[in-house]
């Protein structure tokens, strides 16, 4: 298979090759039509593209298969399977986001899993308490945060408190305070006291994380993801 190609597109701009491929299909005035769609185009061979469809306004997104063959384009929603058995990603992110996201990372297993989390999260905590060794030893897990904050009132904070650690090994050491109910250090953080400069990079982390988790389309917490990106839960 080849590399795969990514490209973002606007409705307005769409590159020729994509908007090409969809001449002549119900989909392509569907497309152009709303100014607010923001269009991914996958190209994974020479007769199959994958296109996902972000309406900004909405927040809503949906993907559709394209098919060449003798001439002729078909396409379809749903997920697709190469005649190997092999079930191709139909999400298309931008891996530079989620690595800009990415929170820190632990673990010192060769496969690659990204989860995101909300260190209030009943469900995560439990997640964690869990499995945690399983997940050092087996994985390399990359931690993104998407705090709820309408539901739980110190999650903000607990991930300032963690973005705060000075590397990547004193993030996870206080990541782990928080999933075990260790609050002794967390208690007597105070977000406030840190100098403008801090302050100023732990926000832009904080959003970072944000942006990661949309890319990823996270729904909930924890929502956990291979190395392509393929939701496992």
């Amino acid at each position: 298979m080849k590399n795969f190609l990514i490209l973002s597109l606007t409705a307005g701009s769409l590159m020729a090759n994509c908007l090409n491929d969809l001449n002549n299909t119900f989909i392509k005035s569907n497309i152009l039509q709303d100014k607010n769609n923001i269009v991914k185009c996958k190209k994974i061979d020479n007769n199959l593209e994958l296109f996902n469809v972000k309406n900004t306004k909405i927040n809503k997104k949906i993907s559709f298969w394209l098919i060449k063959n003798n001439n002729k384009k078909y396409i379809f929603i749903g997920q697709a399977i190469t005649s190997k058995g092999k079930v191709l990603n139909n999400n298309i992110v931008n891996i530079n986001i989620i690595k800009k996201g990415t929170a820190f990372t632990f673990g010192k297993g060769k496969k690659d899993l990204y989860i995101v989390t909300d260190p209030q999260c009943p469900f995560c905590i439990a997640l964690f308490k869990k499995n945690l060794n399983k997940l050092m030893n087996n994985y390399k897990v990359h931690i993104i945060f998407m705090p709820l904050t309408s539901i739980h009132p110190l999650a903000e904070k607990m991930v300032k408190y963690i973005l705060a650690g000075k590397n990547n090994n004193e993030r996870f050491k206080r990541f782990k305070e928080l999933e075990t109910q260790n609050f002794s250090n967390f208690n007597k953080f105070d977000f406030n006291k840190l100098d403008k400069n801090t302050q100023e990079k732990i926000n832009k982390e904080y959003e970072y994380n944000l942006k990661a988790s949309k890319e990823l389309n996270a729904n909930g917490t924890p929502s956990i993801y291979n190395s392509k990106f393929i939701p496992l839960n």
